[in-house]
């Protein structure tokens, strides 16, 4: 099993690569994605690695809040006057939650989401979400979508998953870059979300603009396979 401790520090350390930016929010939907991973490639050999949904209920309860309607990142940033301090905060809270809990059984988290994933790879994964974006994401957003991928990247480096989805969206990355470039004449140095950020005017229409054009990526890769 993957240290939570460890993993939250390179989080930190790495955010500008791994989130884009570092929010608590952004934080808590890699996490979702690093979940999600372990769950459709089936980590069934040791516990799985990530926050528990019990975290939610048991922080609302020690901060004595009563809107639990908030999700815990928002409800640790609340409490805190920056997102480092909001970061401290939750170490803090996960630590001493992380002492009491016990982890859910391994029959109980495959009956939970056994029904709902099933992925297997980036595009299978990618069309689920463009159709149930709240599921994954909660709000439409580039950036969400981006700390969500990392985060299920991440968790198939950490637990030698599948190496093909990290190739796929590399990738794309390199297509997207081009395209852009072939209507700006200018290559962003930048990660994709951010290409998208700088040519779209809000976080939901980039959003929309990834989908179009993972797309039509993924049309010109079948058509590349079929001609060979």
């Amino acid at each position: 099993m993957i240290n939570n401790q460890n993993l939250f520090q390179t989080i930190k350390d790495n955010s500008e690569k791994l989130l884009g930016s570092f929010s608590m929010e952004l934080f808590s939907i890699f996490m979702s994605g690093y979940k999600h991973a372990q769950l459709d490639f089936g980590n069934q050999s040791e516990e799985i690695s990530g926050i528990p949904i019990e975290f939610h209920q048991w922080v609302c309860q020690k901060l004595k809040v009563k809107n639990k309607n908030l999700s815990w990142a928002i409800t640790i940033t609340l409490f805190s006057a920056t997102e480092i301090e909001a970061f401290d905060l939750f170490i803090n809270l996960f630590s001493e939650f992380s002492c009491s809990y016990k982890q859910l059984s391994k029959g109980r988290q495959e009956q939970e989401y056994s029904n709902k994933l099933s992925k297997r790879n980036l595009e299978d994964l990618i069309t689920e979400i463009k159709f149930q974006p709240a599921i994954y994401l909660r709000i439409w957003s580039i950036s969400r979508m981006y700390a969500f991928l990392n985060g299920y990247l991440k968790a198939c480096e950490d637990f030698n998953f599948c190496e093909e989805i990290k190739i796929e969206l590399n990738n794309f990355d390199l297509w997207l870059g081009k395209e852009i470039e072939r209507k700006t004449y200018i290559y962003p140095k930048c990660s994709w979300h951010k290409m998208l950020l700088l040519f779209y005017p809000d976080e939901k229409t980039a959003l929309e603009q990834f989908f179009i054009y993972y797309d039509k990526y993924c049309e010109l890769s079948a058509k590349k396979v079929d001609e060979k």
